[in-house]
């Protein structure tokens, strides 16, 4: 069977719950920007709202998709999994406005349903052009819990701010972000706390997750004096 994008995909929310869902990592992902995307009309200034919830911060806060905490560290898939449970399930003693639960009604977000969403896949799920006998979920690890230091430094005024502090996913309106934070060594005692961000890769329009993920790699490693190991890639 030949591999192929789809569009749409049928997603039992009741999985998305569970603490270690069947999902495959790079549809975890895509549902999780559609739900950034969806939720953003149902998150309102002074009112808590449907990102407060994908941020796992309940509360009146009114994060912004630009603000939303990165998936980072050697937990991410349980940080991903925990955003999902507070999607679905969480609910507010005293919620007036009722925006989370108008935005799980309009999308039959609810557990023991299904709903078809509007992301971006391969299908068979398993056989896009990266994914020959390759856990993609082992790259996202390597990533997200790189350290080393930069070629160059990104910051003009700090020319040996080299260090790789972390590597995060950041979801944004246009897509996915791979993002390095960087800065001084620790022996420059001046400078421990300070640390810039520098997009290493961003998502494309109409470009699926398992591919944003080895394109952010590769660019990465450009970067980068001790490289992460990549998948060879080959077309199904």
């Amino acid at each position: 069977m030949m591999a192929a994008i789809r569009t749409h995909i049928d997603i039992d929310w009741t999985e998305l719950v569970q603490p270690h869902p069947s999902v495959p990592v790079p549809v975890a992902f895509e549902v999780y920007r559609w739900m950034v995307t969806t939720g953003r009309e149902f998150s309102r200034w002074g009112w808590p709202g449907v990102l407060d919830l994908l941020t796992k911060k309940p509360s009146c806060i009114n994060h912004s998709v630009t603000d939303l905490a990165p998936v980072t560290g050697a937990e991410w898939w349980e940080d991903l999994c925990e955003r999902f449970q507070y999607a679905i399930l969480h609910c507010w003693p005293r919620s007036p406005n009722g925006l989370a639960e108008k935005w799980r009604e309009q999308h039959g977000i609810r557990v023991y349903n299904t709903s078809r969403i509007e992301i971006r896949h391969w299908r068979p799920l398993w056989s896009g052009p990266a994914m020959y006998n390759y856990d993609i979920g082992e790259l996202v690890s390597r990533l997200l819990t790189y350290s080393g230091r930069f070629k160059a430094s990104h910051n003009h005024c700090h020319q040996q701010a080299r260090t790789v502090f972390s590597v995060g996913l950041c979801c944004r309106p246009r897509g996915w972000a791979l993002v390095a934070a960087y800065g001084y060594a620790c022996e420059r005692k001046e400078h421990c706390r300070s640390s810039w961000d520098v997009y290493v890769a961003e998502q494309g329009k109409r470009e699926e997750f398992t591919d944003f993920l080895l394109r952010g790699a590769h660019a990465l490693n450009a970067l980068v004096r001790q490289p992460i190991e990549v998948p060879m890639t080959e077309k199904a």
